[in-house]
């Protein structure tokens, strides 16, 4: 089971990580992630823990919860259906159908309203709507299916986007500011600038009690009383839990200055041997709470900007649609549509048709049933320019028509759309971890405590110095004594401390990185990724579809056998329609262009895929049954292949694609293929180059045409490995990952899952249109005809660690830096930091690291039009087989440690073992 909570309260790392420990404590907690940005709490456990179990024991730790989401079993989503019932007359009516509902298996919850003569039923999906109808039905009453849909345990859209955007926080820490600023500030300006001037403002009410004391006193209490009692609940929280977070530190800080200035006063009154006011730290506690509220504030405002990407993802999410009441009735070639109704788009169903007028959201992916327009899907897939679309053309849900009316056919629902699947990643990525984190989890479990200690021993050692020191610092001859000085010391080593600034280094630059990212078509799925993807050495391309469009075309057909060509012809046309391969949408284009017609209705039957083979079945035309085989020479018995050499001299001299056919155990002869390169492929090859990155292309394509395709992109052919079946490409990974090097593989996620998961780091080229790929670290949604966004994925997530580590070095030079001067070292020199500078210096620290992780906002694509080939890449000629350039070991060479001289055999051995 999942549940998603919604956590309020957290202010740094420490707090995210007292709940992480107080939920994996809990007996069937198997997983929990807390995030500080996104205020949530991801939790997977068994059915023995309820979701508000988890909420109460994170209460428990003092902050707010509420439950967002619980999904008892992804595999088995729950429907809510709703029914129209007539014919009820009373109570008894209503009753007897509820009773009758709730009997069905699978059925969850049945609630029937006799007054709106409605329905609502929760049930499992091997429930059908119609078997809840003939329920209801069997009862005596009527009924008629409303709608169907999975409901949705989520907030709506505009709760997530003012969580993401903070407004409730940034309204709580600029109230707590104004109200300090209030109290705090008028207190600070009479007692510290009109006083010095010369302006009296003491008043003794009677023996060692002046007004100013009891002013401040009201006013301290005041703010200790309300904005106070959100740090005293969290630090008593902490301290219950064996923590202690920046709250903490607020905490001890000003009640110290509280309660030391009350001994203070009530000392000067049994005294009395003051001639004027005793000088109190009431307004130090006051302004440090005003200083570390307006440090939230600007925190919370700055930290809502790291979700901005994430909020308009959301925001693409449409709530409202307009369907046709009567999808049979829809009139494909005119758009007549008839009457059309208005739903929420949670209850949209596959094969709805949605009306999408001009500037409207597309509610959900589907393709256009009639109509032509151009769509903007730059916040989907990072491409500014609008997409033409017309009929039959999909769409993406979320985004925005333009000047067309269209009409569209949904083909998955809104929970399952591209846009529901982009903003889960996105939201998985910004929870996710980066492995460089642990080091502020383990800073900040010892921090509190550290910063206390040493609040302690600074406050007794300047105390014993002050008896000591015959010579004493001047700061120490100050009229209220050597006690109030020390205090005031170790009240700035509480103050000045930051744990905050440290647990924010990490998660901020992941939630701006990713969120940048997803603006640009790049979905980083963690931390860990961003972290693996700067140790990469070798970027192993997939040719097919990654490196090349994959849009392959027949060049020729080349038949030796007796058969009538036509039958050939509709023999391979047939069975390769039913292959998603791009060989097979080529050959069936090709044989429906020759053949003139618009599809094949041949019946096939035995249909199997060899996978890195070829295809084979059994095709019917005319009543006679065909056995038919295409494919490479791998899907055909050796026999056959060795009683003829034109097999052997066809692999070896052809730069072409080349798939056999065999068709009743007859050889009938072979298709010439030929793909085209991506226009930016050669670009982006040598950008990666000129990085540092070895590239290499894997594919199981023949040699020759591996090495057109190589050549063009300006890929070494000493790196080009050819005819290597997708079970060999994943034992390519290994081996060089068995050698020591770190291996981004790219793929464009058909039949690259093992390579991709296999890989250090996978990235998946992907359209809009096919983004689920589970087994790649990074998806690029680019226009599948680019392939920028590999560089692009590489840069961001270089400067994304390089920034993450900047906030550590900088939270971590802060915090060694400021703690020392409070705690004194430069007193003998006449530096000091005082309480309130303290308390500023604090506030803005954690602000600056937010701001820091912004800048990567600024971040820009590198502009890969400028990288080509050039003079040091090996030039091939294709014809001749005569390389142009100095040869360097390759890595081959490397990956099985041999010298030159015995390449040839290494070759061959190494072929073999990956075609298997």
């Amino acid at each position: 089971m999942i549940t998603t909570l919604s956590v309020e309260g957290m202010t740094c790392g420490a707090c995210s990580s007292a709940i992480t420990n107080e939920l994996l404590s809990l007996d069937g907690v198997e997983d929990a992630s807390v995030s500080l940005i996104t205020e949530e709490a991801v939790v997977h456990h068994d059915d023995s823990i309820k979701p508000e179990e988890l909420r109460e024991n994170i209460e428990s730790c003092g902050f707010d919860a509420r439950v967002i989401s619980a999904i008892e079993d992804a595999m088995k989503p729950r429907l809510l259906t709703k029914l129209k019932i007539s014919g009820m007359t009373c109570s008894n009516c209503s009753s007897s159908i509820t009773n009758a509902l709730q009997q069905l298996e699978g059925v969850v919850k049945a609630e029937v309203s006799l007054m709106t003569e409605e329905a609502n039923v929760e049930h499992e999906s091997n429930v059908s709507a119609e078997k809840l109808k003939e329920e209801i039905e069997d009862c005596g009453f009527d009924a008629e299916i409303g709608i169907s849909a999975i409901p949705q345990n989520i907030l709506n859209v505009t709760s997530q986007i003012e969580n993401l955007n903070k407004l409730k926080e940034i309204a709580f820490w600029k109230r707590n500011f104004i109200k300090t600023a209030l109290v705090g500030f008028p207190i600070f300006i009479i007692y510290h600038i009109l006083e010095p001037f010369g302006v009296n403002v003491s008043l003794e009410l009677f023996h060692g009690l002046y007004l100013e004391s009891v002013i401040q006193l009201i006013a301290c209490t005041y703010i200790q009383f309300t904005v106070g009692v959100f740090f005293w609940r969290n630090a008593v929280n902490s301290f219950k839990h064996g923590s202690g977070t920046m709250d903490t530190l607020v905490c001890i800080s000003t009640n110290i200055s509280y309660y030391f200035s009350i001994f203070t006063m009530i000392l000067g009154v049994i005294n009395n041997e003051t001639e004027s006011s005793p000088h109190t730290l009431f307004e130090t506690a006051v302004l440090l709470m005003n200083f570390v509220s307006l440090g939230k504030w600007l925190e919370s405002r700055a930290k809502s900007e790291t979700s901005s990407a994430l909020s308009r993802l959301i925001s693409l999410t449409s709530t409202d649609c307009v369907i046709v009441e009567n999808p049979e009735k829809f009139d494909a070639e005119t758009g007549v549509a008839g009457k059309t109704i208005s739903i929420p788009t949670n209850y949209l169903q596959i094969n709805d048709i949605v009306d999408v007028k001009p500037g409207e959201k597309i509610p959900a992916d589907g393709y256009i049933l009639f109509g032509s327009s151009e769509v903007d899907e730059s916040l989907l897939t990072g491409e500014s320019v609008p997409v033409p679309k017309d009929v039959n053309d999909n769409v993406i849900g979320g985004s925005i028509n333009g000047v067309g009316h269209i009409y569209v056919k949904v083909s998955t629902t809104s929970e399952n759309s591209q846009l529901a699947k982009i903003i889960k990643l996105v939201k998985s990525a910004q929870m996710s971890r980066a492995p460089i984190q642990s080091y502020a989890d383990y800073v900040a479990s010892i921090f509190v405590p550290t910063i206390l200690i040493l609040s302690v021993v600074t406050f007794i050692t300047w105390f014993i110095l002050c008896d000591v020191l015959t010579n004493k610092p001047t700061i120490f001859n100050d009229v209220n004594g050597q006690l109030y000085i020390c205090m005031k010391i170790a009240i700035s080593v509480i103050v000045v401390a930051c744990p905050c600034a440290l647990g924010l280094a990490a998660p901020t630059a992941i939630m701006v990185g990713t969120g940048v990212g997803a603006s640009n078509g790049i979905l980083l799925k963690g931390g860990d990724v961003i972290e693996i993807a700067n140790d990469i050495d070798v970027v192993l391309f997939d040719k097919t579809g990654t490196l090349t469009l994959g849009k392959m075309t027949v060049r020729q057909i080349n038949l030796l056998g007796e058969l009538d060509r036509n039958l050939v012809l509709r023999l391979i046309g047939a069975l390769e329609s039913k292959s998603e391969h791009p060989i097979g949408h080529a050959i069936t284009a090709n044989s429906m262009s020759a053949l003139n017609v618009d599809s094949f209705e041949e019946e096939v039957q035995n249909f199997e895929v060899k996978v890195g083979q070829g295809l084979k079945a059994n095709v019917s035309v005319n009543g006679v049954e065909y056995d038919v085989q295409v494919g490479n020479l791998k899907l055909f018995p050796k026999d056959i292949l060795a009683s003829d050499p034109i097999f052997s001299s066809l692999e070896i001299n052809s730069d072409a694609t080349l798939a056999h056919v065999m068709i009743n155990n007859k050889y009938e002869g072979y298709l010439e293929l030929q793909d085209v390169i991506k226009e930016d492929s050669a670009s982006v090859v040598t950008y990666l180059k000129k990085k540092g990155f070895e590239v290499a292309m894997v594919t199981g394509d023949l040699q020759k045409a591996a090495n057109k395709i190589a050549q063009q992109a300006g890929i070494p052919l000493r790196n080009v490995f050819a005819e290597i079946s997708p079970a060999g490409k994943e034992r390519l990974v290994r081996d060089f990952k068995d050698k020591g090097y770190k291996v981004a593989f790219v793929g464009d996620g058909i039949n690259d899952s093992p390579a991709l998961a296999s890989a250090d780091l996978g990235i998946a080229i992907a359209s809009g249109s096919d983004i689920a790929i589970e087994a790649a670290d990074i998806v690029v949604l680019n226009n599948h005809t680019k392939l920028a966004g590999v560089a692009s994925a590489l840069s961001l997530s270089v400067r994304t660690l390089k920034k993450i580590k900047w906030n550590f070095f900088w939270s971590s030079v802060y915090n060694l830096t400021m703690v020392p001067l409070a705690m004194g070292v430069l007193i003998p020199w006449g530096v000091q930091v005082s309480p309130l500078v303290a308390g500023l210096s604090m506030a803005l620290s954690s602000v600056s690291v937010v701001i820091s992780s912004l800048f990567l906002k600024r971040w820009k694509a590198p502009d890969i039009s400028k990288y080509g080939l050039t003079d040091d890449d090996e030039v091939f000629d294709v014809e001749s087989g005569a390389r142009k350039a100095n040869r360097k070991p390759s890595l081959i060479d490397r990956l099985r440690g041999l010298s030159r001289k015995n390449r040839a055999q290494s070759d061959v051995e190494l072929n073999e073992h990956l075609m298997q």
